[in-house]
């Protein structure tokens, strides 16, 4: 039975943060797209508050999705990075 050596962990390590990252992204990228729709009923009303207050929240609601586009990116490249170390340091 071949063991693991270090450097293949850390890249299971790197690869599992990876697709938590990945999967976070997706989460919170579907619950902000509910949020966004929500701002635009809003900011589509006739009430000026109500239109203020969803123009505001389409603008905060933009900004999230950066950084979970950002979350989503980081995690692929975790991804190909620890499953390049996995194949890299395999034993023959």
């Amino acid at each position: 039975m071949k063991m693991m050596n270090v450097r293949q962990m850390v890249g299971c390590a790197v690869t599992i943060i990876g697709v938590v990252l990945v999967g976070y992204g997706i989460y919170w990228k579907s619950h902000i797209s509910v949020v966004e729709a929500e701002a635009a009923k809003l900011a589509a009303s006739s009430n000026r508050a109500a239109r203020s207050i969803g123009k505001e929240m389409e603008s905060l609601a933009g900004g999230y999705r950066n950084k979970m586009f950002v979350f989503g990116i980081a995690g692929l490249l975790f991804i190909v990075a620890g499953s390049g170390s996995i194949y890299y340091y395999r034993k023959d």
